[in-house]
């Protein structure tokens, strides 16, 4: 995908994830930048967004945001979602499977100063509901709904891709 900068914001088993990043880089990607979220015990998915954006470069004009628990995300989602924002200039990108918007969220900069702002214990959900409209993608697949919480789903997840091929 056309994504110039990736940054990992880590939480609980930080040295791992970090080491585990490290060594996933490739020639000819984008460095990745891990930033530590202190206050990832106390849930805040707010703070880890925040820490995030703020790793960006300031010619950063607008972030991708992915969940960690979703390793099964396209890569044409994200480029079909820069495309979009390229043609639109949206403040929010979303992708839309049968009209449920799942992830990964593509946010403009005009909207990070909202972003930023948010107490820690609020939810991102609510300040994409409070932007207004959502600049629709829509996918032929079901990936950007699925995320992988537990055992269980991590074994749902694996079959899924076994059976693929």
């Amino acid at each position: 995908s056309p994504v110039e900068t990736v940054v990992v914001v880590t939480g609980r088993d930080r040295a791992a994830v970090e080491a585990s990043v490290a060594s996933a880089q490739l020639p000819g990607r984008p460095a990745v930048t891990c930033v530590y979220n202190r206050s990832f015990a106390e849930g805040d998915m707010a703070r880890s967004l925040q820490e995030g954006l703020a790793a960006l470069p300031e010619n950063c004009l607008a972030a991708i945001v992915a969940l960690a628990d979703q390793p099964q995300l396209q890569p044409d989602t994200v480029t079909r979602l820069i495309e979009r924002w390229r043609a639109t200039q949206a403040k929010v990108v979303a992708p839309f499977y049968q009209g449920q918007r799942g992830h990964p969220l593509l946010f403009d900069r005009a909207v990070w100063p909202q972003i930023l702002s948010l107490p820690a214990q609020a939810r991102p959900r609510q300040l994409v509901e409070a932007l207004g409209e959502v600049e629709v993608v829509a996918v032929d697949s079901d990936s950007i709904l699925r995320d992988v919480d537990t055992p269980e789903d991590y074994a749902a997840e694996m079959a899924r891709q076994g059976a693929r091929g």
